[in-house]
């Protein structure tokens, strides 16, 4: 965000009075230098040896500087991230009697900043005045030769008249007046420079998914989804999916289970190609992902996530996002299916409702709702749902189980879970472990095998059930402990 805003104002300040400045400064004296050479050669040249001390001390400077608003840049990135953080999460903090160390945190990155600056600012306090005595040094040289020439008056010498000498003198002035000037706007220069490295840099990454030269695949798709062999790692050799094959038919729901880290959310972003696998391949209907049309990939598919993302606007643009052949009619039906027509329709313009940013104002379950109405109102090939009912209570959960069934009955489902009772009904679940496949089959299937997935529906259940189970082994106990963290063993 910094990048973005102030690196960009810095960029913007350069071109709306330093360039132009230093347009003006660089005509003044090319026409002082003009004028001087025609009046006198070796005066002029005597004037200039000033130039290469100039140089250096200029060379000097933008170095130090250049390091300097590098630092600087950066620490007032910190800051704007350190406070949006902290607004963000500002209940967080109080909860947590969190006040004093995030003050603590605070004052530290900001004097991080002050002492970048001050570094900075060190290298202006010798640049300007060092310019400034540069200049004394060639007003000086002129006067000594100048004045020695004006004194002459033997014949074989070229006299200098005492007014050309004043009028040198002046020049000198005139001339070193624009070179402090341009010395002056050299931070606005520096500055620029430093924000545009920042924001090319960024500008300059290269985006690793990108829709084929030419597409195999686009369109809507029946839903069919194919993992074979896939092997994929966020980073290096670090594995969260091993060898995961599987297939899910079109218009089938699957589910995915397992402790926090086994590789489920992940397949989604895999079936939707945020990150390319490393071995194996995704076949949707029979194409590889990496061959589909990218937009048309996605385009295929509605998610709803744990996390809701609500956008400033109404409730109908929330729910559109942008669709413009979505009509207000499909909005309120979508709305009306997932029940939540009912809290929608007591707010105040009801869909015309003004939403604050990221849906402040609404709960947790209603904005939930929103985003189940929003994925119903893009009639999507294939439904994703990531941990969707997690945040809703039980009552709206029954309420809206239906609709979510009826959905998932024309479509391919992909449903990432830890409460079991929404995932009974699904046609298949999977049961991952460690990134790998361990189970997969039915509800009444997998409770037959009495694997992993029957503890795990045992443990979920026994507080209820009043039973005792005897301790998970210790390479179950991460898939069941992840998920019943509360839950005490009895041997």
């Amino acid at each position: 965000m910094t990048r973005l805003t102030n690196d960009v104002d810095s960029l913007n300040e350069l071109f709306t009075s330093g360039v132009t400045d230093l347009l003006g400064d660089l005509v003044m004296i090319v026409a002082i230098i003009g004028m001087m050479l025609w009046m006198d050669v070796r005066l002029t040249l005597i004037t200039l040896l000033t130039v290469p001390m100039l140089f250096a001390a200029t060379t000097w400077f933008r170095k130090g500087a250049r390091r300097g608003y590098d630092m600087v840049r950066t620490r007032i990135a910190r800051i704007n991230a350190f406070l949006q953080e902290h607004f963000s999460g500002a209940q967080t903090v109080q909860i947590f009697n969190a006040e004093q160390k995030s003050l603590n945190r605070f004052e530290r990155i900001n004097d991080d900043h002050r002492n970048a600056n001050i570094e900075t600012i060190f290298y202006y306090a010798v640049f300007f005045p060092l310019v400034d005595f540069i200049g004394a040094v060639g007003i000086a040289l002129v006067i000594w030769y100048g004045g020695s020439r004006v004194m002459q008056n033997t014949p074989g010498h070229t006299v200098l008249s005492l007014g050309a000498l004043v009028a040198f003198i002046q020049y000198s002035g005139f001339l070193f007046q624009p070179i402090r000037d341009i010395s002056d706007k050299y931070n606005v220069l520096q500055a620029a420079v430093v924000a545009s490295h920042r924001i090319f840099k960024t500008l300059d990454l290269p985006i690793a998914i990108t829709t084929p030269a030419t597409p195999l695949k686009t369109g809507r798709a029946e839903g069919r989804i194919e993992f074979e062999n896939v092997w994929f790692a966020y980073k290096d050799d670090d594995w969260v999916l091993r060898d995961v094959s599987f297939t899910v038919a079109p218009g089938q729901s699957v589910a995915l289970v397992g402790h926090t880290g086994s590789g489920k959310t992940t397949i989604t972003n895999l079936l939707m190609r945020f990150y390319d696998v490393q071995k194996g391949r995704i076949l949707l209907d029979g194409v590889d992902v990496r061959d589909w049309e990218l937009q048309a990939l996605r385009e295929n598919f509605a998610v709803v996530l744990q996390d809701v993302f609500l956008f400033s606007g109404s409730v109908e643009s929330n729910i559109r996002l942008g669709r413009q052949d979505i009509s207000t009619e499909r909005v309120e039906w979508a709305a009306t299916e997932v029940r939540a027509d009912r809290f929608i329709e007591r707010l105040p313009g009801a869909y015309k409702s003004e939403v604050r940013e990221r849906g402040a104002g609404l709960s947790v379950g209603q904005k939930q709702l929103i985003s189940f109405a929003r994925a119903l109102a893009f009639d999507p090939a294939l439904l994703i749902l990531d941990e969707a009912t997690s945040s809703i209570d039980t009552e709206t959960e029954q309420l809206i189980q239906q609709a979510i069934e009826r959905v998932m009955r024309q479509r391919t489902s992909v449903v990432v879970a830890h409460r079991l009772s929404t995932i009974q009904r699904a046609d298949r679940i999977i049961v991952l472990h460690h990134g790998a496949i361990r189970e997969q089959g039915s509800h009444q299937d997998l409770l037959a095998m009495h694997g992993l997935y029957w503890k795990l529906y045992k443990l979920q259940y026994a507080e209820a059930a009043g039973q005792r189970y005897l301790k998970p082994s210790a390479d179950e106990q991460p898939l069941i402990g992840s998920i019943t963290p509360d839950l005490q063993f009895n041997e």
